[in-house]
């Protein structure tokens, strides 16, 4: 460490980098140890034991013409690792639906972790422009959810 930095200066400027590059690597599994302090990073199975690819990135693509970010707007994303549930049970009706308008702090989705249902609320009031991940599908930390656009 230099320049007087302490072990949790040092792993709060790194970490966030170290998670965007276990995100697009291809590894299940990081144990990382210094001295007393442990981060483990571990990426969902299928069910045949392989890691489910990292998730898509936000730019879309079709053809040989590339389509503009869908990072416009804020982003809702996800606060754990878990299963996100768009709508609160089977055969309800989803929370929100792109085109939708929203108030900041309405539930928008679920994400079950470890048998506890997470509610999701917006920050912002506006209209969703885009919803990124379908029902009932693993997702991990920081992963973009859904797009509000501000109004």
């Amino acid at each position: 460490m230099a320049n007087g930095d302490t072990l949790p200066d040092l792993v709060a400027s790194i970490l966030p980098q170290l998670i965007k590059q276990f995100d697009t690597s291809t590894l299940s599994e990081l144990d990382l140890r210094l001295g007393e302090l442990r981060i483990t990073l571990r990426r969902a199975l299928r069910n045949d034991g392989a890691p489910l690819p990292p998730p898509p990135p936000l730019v879309q693509q079709s053809g040989a013409e590339e389509a503009a970010p869908v990072s416009e707007g804020h982003t809702i994303t996800a606060q754990m690792v878990g299963t996100f549930y768009i709508s609160p049970g089977p055969g309800k009706p989803s929370f929100v639906q792109e085109g939708d308008y929203v108030e900041a702090g309405q539930v928008v989705g679920i994400i079950e972790a470890m048998k506890v249902m997470n509610e999701i609320e917006t920050e912002v009031a506006g209209r969703v422009s885009h919803v990124l991940v379908k029902n009932q599908t693993p997702v991990e930390y920081g992963q973009p959810l859904m797009i509000i656009i501000p109004e």
